[in-house]
């Protein structure tokens, strides 16, 4: 909404420098970075523009946005998480509001097994987007780690619903049948007095 005001008052007033900063600050939060270097760079293409500190310091704090973006990019793409997380705090506080990114920096996370930052994204991100089968995969991975299996199987099973060939949800959906099934013969044993075969499927079912 504040985008589409600055929009409009830039098309009313062309050389409305503030509306242009403006527009470009959302632009960068949603994480269009392309767009919002343009907008920069139209106002800096102008007398008023060219002659303003502030239009300046933005372009140059949207070079670091991008370079930290590109670092993060290339870290994950090359398996170094733990080179990834250092660039996340600053970058999610830039783009603030770009749910792939929000996704990708949990993914991240969990790798290294940050649980409690992973649950908060992830509940974050389910907020805004409750249908959408990648956030509730990870939703349901962060159930199971806090210990709520059934929580995280009907996580699992409201995505395979809608998308039955999502792989990761389909792992995680069949490794959850696999621990109750231990469970249930465990169990079974257990009843039958056979408690050597009971202590090993409880053991497979928490391995």
């Amino acid at each position: 909404e504040a985008l589409v005001d600055c929009k409009k008052a830039i098309e009313l007033d062309p050389g409305f420098i503030k509306a242009y900063l403006r527009a470009s600050k959302c632009l960068v939060h949603l994480g269009n970075l392309e767009e919002a270097e343009n907008m920069l760079q139209t106002i800096k293409a102008r007398p008023e523009g060219a002659r303003d500190r502030t239009v300046v310091a933005e372009i140059v704090e949207l070079e670091k946005t991008k370079k930290m973006l590109a670092d993060f990019n290339r870290c994950v793409r090359e398996g170094k998480e733990t080179l990834a997380v250092r660039t996340l705090d600053p970058l999610l506080e830039s783009i603030s509001a770009n749910a792939d990114l929000q996704l990708r920096a949990a993914q991240v996370l969990l790798v290294l097994k940050r649980w409690k930052r992973v649950s908060a994204l992830a509940d974050k991100l389910y907020r805004n987007n409750p249908s959408n089968p990648d956030i509730l995969t990870l939703r349901g991975k962060c159930y199971y780690n806090n210990g709520n299996v059934s929580g995280a199987q009907q996580h699992f099973r409201q995505v395979l619903q809608s998308d039955p060939d999502h792989r990761e949800a389909q792992k995680w959906f069949k490794l959850i049948k696999k621990l109750e099934n231990k469970k249930a013969e465990g169990n079974n044993a257990f009843k039958a007095g056979n408690y050597q075969a009971a202590y090993d499927r409880y053991g497979e079912a928490l391995a």
